[in-house]
């Protein structure tokens, strides 16, 4: 397997960190000596955010009325083929009032989704969830946890347990996915911004770093070996009418007590056509196998 490499850069928070290893699949040649071709089909990645730091508190205002104050961690995303197929998103926060803090993740092309939006709060103009954020939260579609009910949870805790959530939407806590709303995005590569708001009026609150993990399918290993498996398929139909073609005539040849040289060639004729489809069915077996492994 081909590791997919990206090259860290520098300056602390401004490095983009690939975490993961390519996943590749051979695609053989035709016939038995194959070749060394392999395509990568799905890659993961792992970018840190930059501009992390204190979010702007909101306007004055009643809750859900105030501008809201925003801070935009950025991450630049890079080696990325295909479509996006999975998002996790992670933030390293604290704030004083969950209710008040939005989370939305938005790609290069502009495609946004909400990640978390003021937990707590049922209506534009509630005030949301009075529990902290106190340290690190993953969202992605892999979890089971919804992030509103521990909020909500009657527990006696002062702060929203760090962990795995679900993303949530605006003002039911369902969940949703992070993922879906990224699956057209044409190219994943470019910079996505995870932008932090803060949207009622006088708590406050800091993010000190953020991660973005993605992972995207490049199709075109997988359309290459389906049109590779339907013409294997169609050859062996071809060749499998040809041998019972060739056969049935040298049958009849013999039925009629044929010259033994039209015997003779018609024979030929049988074994060439079997050996074709002998060979027919080794690509047929390969363009399955590969098939498999890359879609």
């Amino acid at each position: 397997m081909s590791p997919c490499r990206a090259r860290a850069r520098g300056l602390g928070l401004a490095a983009a960190i690939v975490v993961a290893v390519v996943s590749v699949a051979p695609t053989p040649g035709q016939g038995a000596a194959g070749d060394a071709r392999r395509a990568p089909a799905t890659v993961t990645a792992s970018f840190v955010g930059t501009n992390a730091g204190a979010v702007p508190d909101a306007a004055p205002g009643a809750c859900g009325s105030a501008t809201p104050g925003t801070r935009d961690l950025t991450f630049a995303a890079s080696g990325l083929p295909g479509r996006v197929s999975f998002v996790s998103v992670e933030v390293t926060m604290s704030h004083g009032w969950s209710g008040d803090v939005a989370l939305t993740l938005i790609a290069p092309n502009g495609v946004a989704a909400p990640v978390m939006v003021r937990a707590g709060a049922a209506t534009s103009a509630d005030c949301g969830n009075g529990k902290d954020y106190e340290g690190t939260y993953t969202f992605s579609d892999g979890a089971s946890t919804n992030l509103w009910a521990t909020a909500l949870a009657a527990d006696g805790a002062l702060a929203i347990a760090p962990g795995h959530y679900r993303a949530s939407g605006p003002f039911s806590g369902a969940p949703v996915s992070l993922s879906a709303p990224f699956a057209g995005v044409p190219d994943a590569n470019g910079t996505w911004t995870l932008r932090v708001q803060d949207v009622n009026k006088a708590v406050t609150g800091t993010v000190s770093g953020a991660r973005l993990t993605l992972t995207t399918t490049d199709p075109v290993p997988c359309q290459q070996a389906t049109a590779r498996l339907a013409a294997a398929q169609a050859s062996v139909s071809t060749l499998s009418a040809a041998v019972k073609r060739t056969t049935t005539k040298l049958r009849k040849l013999k039925q009629n007590d044929a010259a033994p040289a039209k015997v003779k060639k018609a024979k030929a004729k049988v074994r060439k056509a079997k050996a074709a489809l002998a060979a027919g069915q080794t690509e047929l077996a390969v363009a399955e196998a590969v098939r498999a492994a890359v879609c």
